[in-house]
């Protein structure tokens, strides 16, 4: 035994040793194929003008509830769809005799590749809005409200190329119907027909640019058309609306904080096609700016102005001026989730 241990130890090339077994390569992050998420959320606040009148000054704190949710796939080879919906519902606490504000909005759209950039597909939204409304020539303000609801469902099938993941160019066209109740001057029933063209430029994270148009062509049922006094014609009113809208979204993103200031500018122009009442050039501007810590904690800002532009349109049948009109809003807006996030 002692000779064989010498012979080894003198072995110019002894055998090598094997090598140690490779560690388990870490297990693939395993994606489920579909992503849902449900979300309630309240709030309470102040609101001025409940009922969103030139007329009536009244105001009051409320109460919000708020019902999100989301639904996708996320495996989007050759196919990919998207389903959101929110209801809302806000209850004015000092105002009683204002009925209760409702908000439902559903989105659902589905895409599928036939070319390696191109993707066709058909989305379809329903709108419902039931909101207080008063007019002094038909309610008394110091009673009660008057019910407001505002229906809006489209059918749009669309195409889409996506070059890279940095632009993306959409072209759709479909049909609109809109739908109110509660008002008593005239109906405001009316089927759309819609052509829009959208383009996305986001280079990266930070920067998001966005461009769009969209020309409509709605025809009402019996809303009739109007001289500029105002005055009723017999024939019912048609209007074309071309609409451009411009937005820019900067993102800077810290290691706790991630701060977003969003710009957007609107033009609106409405065309009638007879009687000229309904002729206006809108433009709006919209700037928002929120602040999100720890992904939780966020502060939102955000303001509204917009002006009227008509052509003819004249201030009252006994007023022959040119009727002005301005509009603007402001909201800020604190949310801290009281509860920690749970999945399933």
């Amino acid at each position: 035994p002692d000779d064989l241990v010498s012979a080894k130890r003198s072995d110019p090339n002894p055998p090598a040793l094997p090598p140690d077994p490779a560690p388990p390569s870490p297990k693939p992050m395993e994606i489920p194929d579909w992503f849902f998420r449900l979300q309630v959320t309240g709030a309470i606040g102040y609101q001025e003008n409940l009922l969103r009148s030139a007329f009536s000054n009244l105001d009051s704190a409320l109460v919000r509830g708020e019902l999100d949710f989301q639904l996708l796939n996320t495996h989007r080879e050759d196919d990919r769809m998207m389903m959101l919906g929110r209801y809302t519902r806000t209850h004015f606490l000092d105002e009683p005799s204002v009925r209760d504000e409702d908000l439902v909005f559903m989105l659902g759209q589905y895409d599928h590749r036939v070319r390696d950039d191109w993707w066709f597909g058909i989305a379809s939204s329903y709108f419902s809005a039931h909101q207080p409304f008063d007019d002094p020539e038909f309610i008394d303000l110091d009673g009660a409200s008057a019910p407001l609801r505002f229906r809006q469902f489209s059918l749009a099938p669309q195409i889409t190329w996506e070059p890279s993941d940095h632009h993306a160019l959409v072209l759709s066209g479909g049909y609109r119907h809109e739908e109110t109740e509660g008002l008593d001057i005239e109906n405001q029933d009316n089927d759309q027909w819609f052509l829009s063209l959208g383009y996305t430029f986001e280079p990266n994270n930070a920067h998001r640019f966005r461009f769009s148009y969209q020309y409509t062509n709605a025809t009402y049922d019996e809303r009739s058309a109007r001289e500029p006094s105002g005055e009723f014609l017999a024939e019912e009113l048609e209007l074309s609306t071309h609409e451009w809208e411009a937005t820019y979204r900067r993102t800077w993103q810290m290691e706790r904080f991630r701060w977003r200031a969003e710009a957007r500018l609107r033009l609106v122009m409405d065309e009638d096609d007879l009687g000229g009442y309904d002729e206006s050039l809108r433009v709006e501007a919209r700037g928002r700016f929120s602040l999100r810590h720890d992904n939780r904690t966020e502060m939102r800002a955000e303001l509204r102005y917009g002006q009227y532009f008509y052509d003819s349109r004249q201030v009252s049948l006994t007023d022959s001026g040119r009727r002005e009109r301005s509009y603007w809003t402001g909201a800020l807006t604190l949310e801290h989730p009281l509860n920690r996030r749970t999945s399933l």
